[in-house]
């Protein structure tokens, strides 16, 4: 009992209670009941202000505070805060395990002044970001978010206006994931990677991948920049793009390339994606990847002045550096593009192809001849009809009609 009473005082006073006379289970009772054990550390730590001054309150004391704690932490934002924090210096490496929840992007922004650092994560560490505007980065590879074997999160995220590239890097064993985000406006590279194990067959198996970049259900708009200038596996699910001037993928490399259910309209690039790597042609992967090691399924491709897919030259002119056997192209829509692919890719089956800016009208003075057409192709009453749509029909059904 002697030892009991002495952990349960012990307690007590932890919680800056003194006790003499309560022992035993009553003053265990008492200590659960009345006095929950303190943490040994804080994990919430609210920002009320944006200055950068390091002073109590601003972001740059929150980031610190919480390096400084053990284990994992959250920063959050006071209802008040509103604006742009804009950095004086780059701001500390984040060491632990962080969630920063903003207040929403419309509300709150970051801006790196052009000249200075936000999130560089330590190895093994994951980076979790929500609600804010990144904006006015750094020139250097990964001066938004720096990852080395390290992982970050961001969704409801909004990048705009950074104009030094790179906006994110990741290497090594590193994961880096974006939903639900809006990248819009930048002129400078937003995503690049390099290094990191590469497995010598395709795999749909996402976790043989080491470093990865995986974005879906996001806007990416008016950016004449390069979107993804990467050299490890990139994945796009879900994503709309719109308006942008440059590569949207300039996949290299010998990684997995995956760009599914997805939109492309109005991008005015000479090539929105290419691929480049010396040895996929002809070296160890020639016989080892599989034909969908670059996949573009279900997606829509829509008024995009230049070549859409560029797998590179066929190997029949002499060239080692092509892609167009590792290289699946299925189940997509184009429409009104300059080019949709080019090359020889080895699958490109279950496409709908359209070019309604060429297309040739045709008169048809019979109305139920008209009739018959029209329900054939599925369209309205009255509804230009084509040569090329003419051209699908192999056989025309029709009731006679008076």
């Amino acid at each position: 009992m002697n030892t009991t009473n002495s952990i349960v005082k012990s307690a007590f006073l932890l919680c800056g209670i003194s006790i003499k006379k309560l022992t035993g289970c009553a003053a265990l009772l008492l200590l659960v009941t009345f006095c929950p054990m303190k943490s040994l550390a804080q994990s919430t730590y609210s920002v009320t202000n944006t200055l950068d001054d390091g002073s109590t309150g601003s972001f740059r004391s929150a980031i610190t505070t919480a390096n400084g704690s053990a284990g994992a932490s959250e920063i959050v934002f006071d209802s008040g805060v509103s604006g742009t924090i804009t950095l004086t210096s780059d701001l500390p490496g984040i060491t632990d395990d962080l969630t920063i929840t903003g207040p929403g992007a419309s509300v709150l922004a970051i801006s790196g002044d052009n000249q200075y650092a936000m999130f560089s994560v330590s190895s093994g560490k994951t980076l979790t970001l929500s609600g804010l505007t990144l904006t006015e980065n750094k020139s250097g590879n990964g001066s938004i978010i720096y990852l080395n074997s390290a992982n970050a999160v961001g969704s409801s995220i909004t990048v705009t206006a950074n104009t030094n590239s790179s906006a994110f890097f990741s290497a090594n064993n590193s994961t880096l994931t974006f939903s639900n985000s809006t990248f819009s406006g930048n002129s400078a590279t937003i995503f690049k990677s390099d290094w990191g194990s590469t497995p010598s067959n395709t795999s749909d198996t996402e976790t043989d991948y080491s470093n990865r970049i995986t974005v879906t259900d996001s806007i990416f708009s008016s950016n004449s920049g390069a979107i993804f200038y990467t050299e490890r596996y990139v994945k796009i699910d879900n994503c709309t793009f719109d308006g942008n001037s440059g590569y949207i993928g300039n996949f290299r490399g010998l990684n997995r390339y995956q760009v599914l259910n997805s939109a492309f309209t109005n991008n005015t690039g000479a090539i929105l994606f290419t691929f480049s790597n010396s040895h996929l042609g002809t070296g160890w992967g020639a016989s080892t990847l599989g034909a969908n090691h670059h996949l573009f399924a279900g997606n829509t491709f829509s008024g995009n002045t230049g070549t859409v897919i560029d797998p590179g030259p066929d190997p029949s002119d002499g060239s080692t550096n092509y892609y167009g056997s590792k290289t699946t192209i299925t189940n997509n829509t184009f429409q009104d593009n300059g080019v949709n692919w080019t090359g020889t890719p080895a699958d490109t089956s279950g496409n709908t192809e359209a070019d309604t800016v060429n297309a040739v009208v045709v008169t048809i003075p019979d109305d139920n001849l008209r009739a018959a057409l029209e329900g054939a192709l599925g369209k309205n009453a009255g509804d230009a009809i084509t040569d090329a749509e003419l051209a699908t029909l192999t056989q025309l059904n029709a009731d006679h009609q008076s």
